[in-house]
């Protein structure tokens, strides 16, 4: 299980479970809202400094927004975002696999650090160069306290999104 600081809560994203909580942008709004989304990401402190992280991270989500998923092969990345030649040997280059755990590095440092209001979560789960997209269930946490208060059964049922305390000073 990932756990991302959002905000104020933590939102758990199960990885046993392939397809829980994941949200499958449909449509041109839909795919608007990622684009926007990855925009913010790209801006932020984690990939600002780098080429080769957003490089990656823009093919991928472009290609799986395409439904082009099943391009997402590690020979294919190197060769298309890496500029590999197309006979290059993946076990001697681990340029892609490299990358692609440095991106859930500063994926999760983005979400820990950024304080973003998007209502897009984008997660690289390991194992696969397929990212998925996880909609923020509960903007405020007004709404959850509310929701626990006339459902009770609800809060007892939902481990999506959690809220955290924020750390005393020094804490850090």
């Amino acid at each position: 299980m990932i756990h991302f600081r959002y905000e104020h809560y933590q939102v758990a994203v199960n990885n046993d479970s392939p397809n829980r909580n994941v949200w499958e942008p449909s449509g041109a709004d839909d795919q608007q809202l990622v684009s926007q989304a990855l925009e913010e990401i790209l801006a932020s402190a984690p990939f600002r400094g780098s080429r080769r992280y957003p490089a990656m991270l823009r093919y991928i989500v472009g290609k799986t927004l395409a439904n082009q998923h099943n391009e997402l092969k590690e020979r294919t990345i190197g060769v298309e975002v890496f500029g590999r030649p197309p006979a290059y040997d993946t076990n001697n280059d681990p340029v892609v696999r490299f990358s692609a755990g440095e991106i859930r590095r500063r994926l999760a440092q983005f979400y820990q650090e950024s304080g973003t209001v998007s209502s897009i979560i984008l997660e690289l789960p390991s194992g696969t160069y397929v990212p998925r997209f996880h909609l923020r269930t509960h903007h405020v946490e007004h709404a959850e306290h509310e929701q626990a208060i006339s459902h009770p059964e609800a809060e007892a049922h939902s481990a999506d999104v959690v809220p955290v305390a924020e750390p005393a000073h020094g804490d850090h």
